[in-house]
């Protein structure tokens, strides 16, 4: 039941603050099959599939990033490991990256010459940018960050939030779970 309250929460975001009209919902799970995952993941798909919601089914964890999946949906434990996974992938990445970028002369040349387009995608994936992650239900605006946020990142958090308000999301949010 909180799965789909979650993606009920997470298609208000995407409709009101990301713009989308329908946006797509896959459930987080180990398998795209209906069958796969623990008996609460199940349950929680055959929910989704039932709702009115634009639910497209299972996803695996690979699949977050660059599919049609506008909302990943999934447990509160498991979506905490999924960002943490990223954070500390996308960190090896490029921590590699610049290693090989800095070693020897034709190499030191290459990074010159995609260090821009570089810079974006680990803007893209720096955790400070965002700051942290709204928590979605509540009668006000929360974002959540790491304990060890950098001043940016709180910064960018105060940012985001005085943002949100032109959204007037709780009100929508409301509106979408009164019974």
């Amino acid at each position: 039941v909180h799965i789909l309250q979650f993606a009920k929460l997470g298609s208000v975001y995407a409709q009101t603050v990301g713009g989308i009209s329908n946006p797509t919902v896959g459930l987080v799970n180990v398998g795209t099959e209906d069958r796969k995952g623990p008996p609460a993941t199940r349950e929680a798909f055959a929910l989704l599939k039932e709702s009115s919601l634009n639910f497209i089914g299972n996803i695996e964890g690979r699949d977050i990033f660059g599919t049609d999946v506008d909302v990943a949906v999934c447990d509160g434990y498991v979506g905490n490991v999924t960002l943490k996974v990223i954070e500390g992938t996308a960190k090896f990445a490029f921590s590699n990256i610049k290693e090989i970028l800095t070693k020897g002369i034709i190499n030191k040349i290459a990074g010159a010459i995609v260090k821009k387009d570089l810079k974006k995608l680990v803007k893209k994936l720096d955790s400070n940018e965002s700051g942290g992650t709204l928590l979605l239900g509540l009668n006000g605006y929360v974002i959540k960050c790491h304990g060890d946020s950098s001043i940016r990142g709180i910064s960018n958090s105060v940012i985001k939030a005085t943002e949100l308000c032109k959204f007037d999301l709780i009100k929508k949010t409301a509106e979408e779970f009164a019974l």
